[in-house]
């Protein structure tokens, strides 16, 4: 998103500094940082914490694109995360994406679970064994939500999905390399086991 919110900005590594509203919306509203309100989260999603977007700022001679210190300017990634479970590698597990676009659009993910009631007649849902058939709604992004913030819409530019499916804390390469290690990141090479975590290369087949 942008142009992003240039002051107090979330920590990486942090949540927003919230006050959040159970009462009856369920929409968390910031308190002592800035970031966008109205972002509703549900099940074993959350805000990402470790990427709130990047500044991009006046480009060096040589670059391919090129900006001026005065078209330099902050973007904003409005994002979240979901926990997987251990069901989550043994089954296929099916997950939407409603966008509309624009002026009063909004972006949202539901996953696949079981909607179950308890003994108050609270609803909530249980992704299982991703064979439930029931939609939850995981996050809502509203377009008035980027708009209050900082006149931003839903974007409405020609887009596409990118599943970034990565599972492993180090991104599968060590943190230490053997100084003899080539260094080479081909799986089907044996020169290069080296380089990768045991196993990752079998998960890729």
């Amino acid at each position: 998103v942008a142009p992003g919110i240039p002051d107090n900005r979330p920590q990486s590594g942090s949540q927003p500094v919230r006050k959040v509203d159970h009462s009856h919306s369920g929409y968390a509203t910031s308190v002592a940082q800035n970031w966008y309100d109205n972002l509703t989260v549900a099940g074993n999603t959350s805000l990402n914490p470790f990427f709130y977007g990047t500044y991009l700022g006046e480009t060096k001679k040589g670059e391919p694109v090129t900006r001026s210190k005065k078209q330099a300017f902050q973007a904003d990634a409005v994002g979240a995360m979901k926990q997987l479970g251990p069901e989550h590698f043994k089954t296929p597990h099916t997950f939407r994406l409603e966008w509309q676009p624009g002026r009063g659009g909004r972006l949202d993910w539901f996953t696949k679970s079981y909607k179950k009631v308890d003994e108050n007649g609270t609803v909530f849902h249980m992704e299982g064994d991703g064979k439930g058939q029931d939609w939850e709604h995981s996050l809502h992004i509203p377009d008035f939500a980027l708009d209050e913030a900082m006149g931003s819409k839903i974007p409405e530019e020609p887009s596409y999905v990118i599943f970034n499916t990565a599972i492993s804390s180090t991104w599968a390469f060590p943190y230490n390399v053997p100084d003899w290690c080539p260094k080479c990141y081909d799986c089907y090479d044996p020169k290069c086991q080296c380089s990768f975590n045991p196993g990752f290369c079998n998960i890729m087949k």
